[in-house]
């Protein structure tokens, strides 16, 4: 069976420091409603400080289509010591039947980050990449509240911890066993074999483990891992590495920041995707075209689109062995 939904990522909502607005979210369900998109989801990185915000849960959760809705953590989405887990993590999703990586399958005190969702012959897995190894207690943790971006001591880092890695490991196998179809969303990305030539950026440690995962389920059930998707980068990227997609899905406003130069470029109209999977296993992605906020481009823009940083989520078209 077909499936439509539409995805977006890293919206930084901040108001006052960010450019994202409320209404660039309404725009991305405008358009998952002329789609006829099944569900809508983002990558990571939606918020800093979420409780500040109750307007941004309020239109995502309950938008005005009633959408099913889906999220994973992002690096940012821990920012502030407000950012807790049991705040954020039932926010995640409006999806009741959900199934979280608890005793139980229900969310809990938010502690456990990760779950997935059926829609049909679909798996939709939401990984949360934002655990690494801390030094000081000598154990690989989640990014605790109050804590951005992992500090540079902190290796491995973007991975899932032991626990998340064989509850994605039995969630597949599952899938296999059922025969259902997964795609995997996560922060940091699993892609970084150099899929069509792509060397940039640095992809999550775990990605020896993940993609042995990834085809031992398809060795079980060929097509039951299809497509992997992630944010975090601020790039535009799609390609193919053992008959699964991986694709980048570029931030939706925030832009791209120049780090030697602490300096952001930020985009001037929302970047988003509408992606179709049909019976055979082709797969339409199709992107948006956008701009740079007042025509403000890096002064190193040629470079940075060999590496995918560009004003746009491309049009792209695959078509995967298998299939009916």
């Amino acid at each position: 069976m077909a499936i439509t939904f539409t995805v977006f990522s890293d919206f930084h909502y901040e108001p006052g420091k960010n450019v994202p607005e409320l209404k660039h979210l309404e725009e991305i369900f405008e358009r998952a409603h002329e789609t006829n998109s099944a569900l809508v989801f983002h990558c990571g990185d939606f918020a800093r400080n979420w409780p500040a915000y109750p307007e941004l849960h309020e239109l995502y959760l309950n938008n005005k289509y009633s959408l099913p809705v889906y999220g994973t953590y992002g690096n940012h989405d821990t920012q502030t010591i407000y950012d807790t887990f049991d705040f954020i993590t039932p926010r995640l999703t409006n999806d009741k039947n959900a199934v979280w990586a608890t005793d139980d399958g229900k969310v809990q005190n938010g502690e456990i980050t990760y779950y997935y969702a059926d829609n049909e012959n679909y798996r939709f897995i939401f990984i949360d990449t934002n655990h690494s190894y801390f030094p000081k207690e000598g154990k690989i943790l989640h990014a605790p509240p109050g804590m951005g971006e992992a500090p540079p001591e902190n290796v491995p880092r973007h991975v899932l911890g032991e626990r998340q890695l064989k509850w994605l490991e039995n969630t597949l196998e599952d899938a296999a066993d059922k025969g259902l179809h997964c795609i995997t969303v996560s922060h940091a990305g699993f892609a970084g074999f150099k899929e069509g030539g792509w060397e940039f950026p640095t992809p999550s440690y775990d990605i020896e483990k993940v993609r042995e995962m990834f085809n031992k389920a398809n060795k079980k059930r060929p097509n039951t891992v299809i497509m992997s998707i992630n944010g975090h980068y601020h790039t535009d990227h799609a390609a193919t590495a053992d008959n699964i997609l991986f694709f980048t899905v570029n931030s939706c406003v925030t832009g791209w920041w120049d780090c030697k130069n602490s300096k952001p470029y930020r985009y001037g109209a929302p970047l988003y995707s509408t992606v179709t999977i049909s019976d055979d296993f082709e797969i339409t992605i199709q992107g948006k075209q956008g701009c740079w906020l007042n025509g403000n481009a890096p002064e190193n823009e040629e470079y940075l689109k060999t590496q995918g940083v560009r004003t746009c989520i491309s049009n792209n078209k695959f078509k995967l062995k298998g299939g009916n």
